[in-house]
C-alpha cells in the first residue's frame, strides 16, 4: 500500500467512527422517552392540552373531536 492510501485510511477510519457516533447519539435523543397519545373521543374539542410529567410539560394545543394528538415524553422520574 502506497504511504498516501495509508495517509487517507488513517484519517478515513476515525472519521467514520466519529460520524457513527455521532449518529446514534443524536437517535438516541430523538427515540429515547415514551410516546404518549391523547384522544379526543368527546364531541366537542380540547382546548390547550398540556402534558405534565415530572421535569416537563409538553403544549399539545387544541383536539377537535375525534382526532387525537402525540408526543414523546422524557420523564425526569415517576410520573402520575
Amino acid at each position: 500500500m502506497t504511504e498516501k492510501k495509508l495517509r487517507w485510511w488513517l484519517l478515513a477510519i476515525p472519521a467514520v467512527l466519529v460520524a457513527a457516533i455521532l449518529m446514534a447519539v443524536i437517535a438516541l435523543q430523538l427515540w429515547s422517552g415514551i410516546q404518549v397519545t391523547v384522544e379526543n373521543s368527546g364531541t366537542k374539542p380540547l382546548k390547550s392540552v398540556t402534558l405534565h410529567v415530572t421535569g416537563a410539560s409538553y403544549n399539545l394545543g387544541d383536539i377537535a373531536p375525534a382526532a387525537s394528538a402525540t408526543a414523546r415524553v422524557k420523564p425526569t422520574g415517576e410520573s402520575h
